[in-house]
């Protein structure tokens, strides 16, 4: 799915700021986006796609709480892009694809040397 802002949701939520925190209980009935955003992860993103409204626009605070609330969830879930940071320890990020197969070291116990697979390479006959 393609991104209509540009950016994460992370890179707005980590330039939230107190001014935009007040605006967000103001415009979003009482909303507290540190006490509430893990229970309602939608509300949650319409209250980032306001922030990022505030930010990049020379709107009011209102019109850019009406816009973010006026979106469908599929609107507000397409606002951001995906965070594809590269982890190389998650096997769901590019960096960490095939991680969960073929470059974990398997569990030993203590004190035994883990030795990579032995890869024969057959010949023909």
């Amino acid at each position: 799915m393609t991104s209509t802002s540009g950016v994460t949701a992370e890179e707005v939520t980590e330039s939230v700021t107190g001014f935009d925190e007040l605006a967000i209980e103001k415009h979003f009935d009482g909303f507290d986006i540190y006490t509430n955003g893990e229970d309602k992860p939608v509300r949650m993103l319409r209250a980032l796609v306001f922030v990022h409204l505030r930010h990049t626009t020379e709107g009011k605070d209102a019109d850019a709480a009406k816009t973010a609330n006026s979106m469908t969830v599929a609107e507000v879930q397409a606002y951001f892009e995906e965070d594809n940071e590269a982890n190389p320890s998650d096997p769901d990020t590019e960096s960490g694809k095939g991680d969960s197969q073929h470059n974990s070291e398997p569990n030993a116990s203590p004190g035994s040397a883990w030795q990579p697979e032995s890869n024969p390479v057959s010949t023909p006959a």
